[in-house]
């Protein structure tokens, strides 16, 4: 699962990159055939007047977006600077300031802010990020685009915890953990399970079709990669218990990497 952390150093990547504020948008590149739809979209927003700001945010190779739209594009790409989005991926409805604000399990006025890195900040349709260190980042407006200031700088009325579907709220970075580092299980998520997925994979077990490519490799433990292990340990011969133990481990690196026979040397026999 995403977490906080993560969350603060993708709008910290997002304002250094200098990203422009497009209305409707969330992280997308700046092309015209982008213009042109947003244009028929919001014509009250990209007007005549705009046109050319636009057009150079095309030319300089911009990405763009909208308030409520870099912490879906945050989601959407599963945390990957200007990744590829998957609408509505991890958990994160397609809404707008207003309609995700709601969705938060805590808020407060925002006098009452605790120094928690992630947290929202909001005024009426409008939200943005709480970095940590007083400061918040938001994507501000067609005129000031990306903007990092001190929280007692702005104008935010509430402040809103994300709900514990979408994120986890940590105070120290997750581990990565890397396969065989751990047992897994059903409900276990990390880069160690994408990899055993992958393992699993390419020895043709069916792992559904979760994730963004469909094939299975979404690196959360459920009931196919369950499945999928209990396989492997019959054919392994060990206990088919599905989960991913030591023993299991050390028999699918041995499997996918056996040992090289060393080669025999030649032995003068004598002979001529």
């Amino acid at each position: 699962m995403l977490t906080n952390l993560q969350l603060v150093e993708y709008m910290e990547k997002v304002f250094a990159a200098k990203w422009v504020y497009w209305y409707g948008t969330c992280g997308y590149e700046c092309t015209d055939s982008l213009l042109k739809r947003k244009t028929a979209q919001y014509p009250s927003h990209y007007t005549a007047a705009r046109e050319s700001g636009y057009k150079k945010d095309i030319n300089d190779g911009k990405m763009c977006s909208d308030c409520v739209g870099v912490i879906k594009s945050f989601f959407w790409t599963g945390g990957v600077f200007e990744g590829k989005n998957t609408y509505a991926s991890n958990n994160c409805p397609d809404r707008s300031a207003n309609g995700l604000f709601s969705m938060c399990t805590e808020t407060g006025d925002i006098a009452s802010m605790p120094d928690i890195y992630g947290l929202v900040v909001w005024k009426n349709g409008h939200i943005g990020v709480y970095v940590g260190d007083g400061k918040t980042i938001e994507m501000q407006s067609y005129i000031n685009d990306c903007v990092m200031k001190d929280l007692k700088d702005g104008t935010w009325e509430k402040w809103g915890r994300l709900p514990d579907t979408m994120i986890a709220y940590v105070s120290e970075p997750v581990k990565e953990w890397k396969l065989g580092e751990r047992e897994l299980k059903i409900g276990d998520e990390g880069q160690d399970v994408v990899e055993l997925q992958e393992h699993l994979k390419s020895l043709g077990y069916d792992l559904g079709s979760f994730g963004e490519n469909k094939d299975g490799i979404d690196g959360e433990y459920g009931e196919k990669t369950q499945a999928a292990v209990m396989m492997l340990q019959n054919t392994l011969g060990l206990a088919a218990s599905g989960v991913y133990d030591a023993p299991t481990h050390k028999a699918l690196i041995d499997l996918k990497d056996p040992l090289t026979p060393p080669i025999q040397e030649d032995v003068p026999d004598g002979g001529s």
